[in-house]
């Protein structure tokens, strides 16, 4: 027979019955500001699950706003920044999201998948150059990932920069 805690655990690993689950979440979360919880760390790890499981099941707006809360409870939180700049970035708010993406780099320089979302959100924003640099940035990690080599090559032919784009296409 499975324990609460297993059946909780595998909610959470893959979003079965979110709805449940979030309810779980919150209730948790309400508990703990009435017990007046001091220590921000015991509100953060309910708080991103909640955030992360409003992401994932579409409910970006309120996601965001989660992700807020856990910057306010942990303002080094590289993992709540960078699903935030991924909510602002759905939501097309492209500036705030590379604010985003760059603080969590900031804080975690691993977070390289966050040059993938600046290049992405340098590109809605017509920012051809910056879209390059933040995928160059990229590649220099992962050289293999042909996505982003391709990405590379579309925005070169924007740039109208040939010679640049023959190489970047040749490194494919």
């Amino acid at each position: 027979m499975e324990s609460e805690f297993d059946k909780n655990l595998r909610n959470i690993l893959t979003y079965e019955n979110p709805v449940k689950l979030q309810e779980k979440i919150k209730g948790d979360l309400d508990r703990l500001k009435a017990d007046g919880a001091k220590d921000p760390a015991a509100m953060l790890t309910p708080c991103l699950i909640l955030s992360n499981i409003n992401e994932f099941t579409g409910n970006i707006k309120v996601a965001a706003e989660g992700y807020r809360q856990c910057i306010t409870l942990d303002p080094n939180s590289a993992f709540a920044h960078f699903h935030l700049g991924c909510c602002l970035y759905l939501m097309m708010d492209f500036s705030q999201s590379i604010a985003s993406f760059e603080r969590a780099l900031a804080l975690d320089s691993n977070y390289r998948m966050a040059y993938f979302w600046i290049g992405r959100a340098h590109t809605s924003l017509a920012d051809y150059a910056h879209a390059v640099e933040a995928y160059e940035k990229l590649v220099q990690s992962h050289p293999h990932w042909t996505t982003v080599w391709f990405r590379l090559g579309r925005l070169m032919r924007s740039a109208v920069n040939w010679r640049r784009r023959c190489n970047v296409m040749n490194g494919l």
